[in-house]
């Protein structure tokens, strides 16, 4: 069975978690955006180079539109986090998550996130993680079985949320480990 060209995956738009969802850009979403970012600003800062200086509500609805783009050809795929309301619907902005670099030629995906600072400590980006790299990336056909991340480690470092996921991959595209200075 061949591979489908990636803008016919099919990928959730709406990801729904027990307390969270992610949301696919959408245009008139810049305004929102750019207010968050602004909160966030000093929290982001040191993890996100595109973060350096606060946006203006248009160039956040640049930035969204090209998102939606991004998305519809399957090139990269972006979220908005989201509180979930008890009746399903989205609540409060809680920041942005998303699947880059992708190769889908072997799903394979870098997983990046963003959330506002009095949204940390929830476990958020645990759910998170779970949610976003599930839609779309087995390959067809292929047998049923876990997807291949597993959250390692999340918690807060620094003012910053640190997000490490590890891969079970086979002994030959395995990364050498990083070793800890000895303090």
């Amino acid at each position: 069975m061949s591979e489908p060209e990636p803008p016919l995956i099919d990928i959730p738009e709406r990801l729904d978690g027990e307390r969270t969802m992610l949301l696919a850009p959408r245009a008139g979403l810049g305004a929102e955006m750019a207010v968050v970012i602004a909160q966030s600003l000093s929290h982001l800062r040191p993890w996100m180079i595109w973060a350096q200086q606060a946006p203006t509500a248009e160039s956040a609805e640049l930035v969204v539109r090209r998102m939606m783009a991004d998305f519809i050809a399957r090139r990269d795929l972006c979220w908005q986090i989201y509180a979930r309301r008890a009746d399903g619907s989205p609540g409060r902005m809680l920041g942005g998550t998303g699947l880059h670099r992708i190769d889908w030629e072997v799903r394979k995906f870098e997983i990046g996130y963003w959330i506002r600072p009095d949204a940390t400590g929830r476990g958020a980006c645990r759910r998170v993680g779970a949610a976003a790299h599930r839609p779309g990336l087995r390959r067809p056909g292929g047998a049923a079985r876990r997807d291949p991340l597993r959250l390692a480690q999340c918690k807060e470092q620094g003012g910053g949320q640190a997000l490490r996921l590890r891969a079970r991959r086979r002994p030959e595209e395995r990364l050498p480990r990083r070793r800890r200075p000895s303090a």
